[in-house]
């Protein structure tokens, strides 16, 4: 009987098209900033087109997170509020606090590695 189970196992695994793995939806990638001790956490983040990226204030102070080409700004926001956006437009984006200018930090977004060689 366990046999006989593994075997129309492995026989339905064989009717499923090569294609149909390649073509279903990928997890979105997700990455995270700190805003911690004033100061951005990391300052640097590398991230791939399609990534969405959430700011954490964990200062009890607010902050904004304010990209220097308008590309994004969180408003300000107050300790332990949370602000999310997806990135998919390719290069880097340099922001700082408007409220506290010392803090800076860049994302960098590069082509999705699945997107690599493809016209």
């Amino acid at each position: 009987m366990l046999q006989s189970s593994a075997i129309a196992l492995a026989m339905t695994a064989l009717a499923i098209p090569a294609s149909a793995a390649s073509t279903a939806p990928r997890a979105a990638s997700s990455a995270t900033i700190h805003m911690h001790d004033f100061a951005f956490v990391p300052k640097t983040l590398t991230i791939d087109a399609g990534t969405r990226v959430t700011i954490v204030n964990d200062d009890d102070e607010a902050h904004t997170a304010t990209a220097i080409d308008a590309s994004f700004d969180t408003a300000g926001l107050d300790a332990h509020e949370t602000w999310s956006h997806v990135f998919d437009r390719i290069g880097s984006f340099a922001y700082y606090c408007e409220l506290h200018p010392s803090m800076k930090g860049v994302i960098i977004v590069r082509t999705h590695p699945a997107s690599k060689g493809h016209s």
